[in-house]
């Protein structure tokens, strides 16, 4: 792991209900286990233009089935 405590996985997930945001943490607190660090955030909250910087991501996403096409994280990542 980085020294600086700098994040090694980046989580980020978009959801209409939560249920995306829980299994981020999930996820994350399964990596913890397995002493890895991350770092969770909504896809709206995270400045896209870091992406690249990032060693490895992972995306979470969920809708409620009801077709609707906007979700949070829409505005950066699904167009």
């Amino acid at each position: 792991m980085d020294s600086d405590n700098h994040h090694e996985i980046m989580i980020l997930y978009a959801s209409q209900t939560g249920r995306a945001q829980y299994v981020s943490e999930e996820i994350s607190r399964e990596l913890l286990k397995r002493d890895f660090s991350t770092e969770v955030l909504a896809m709206d909250d995270y400045d896209v233009t870091n992406l690249p910087n990032e060693k490895f991501v992972i995306f979470v996403a969920s809708t409620t089935g009801k077709q609707r096409t906007y979700f949070q994280g829409d505005s950066q990542y699904f167009k």
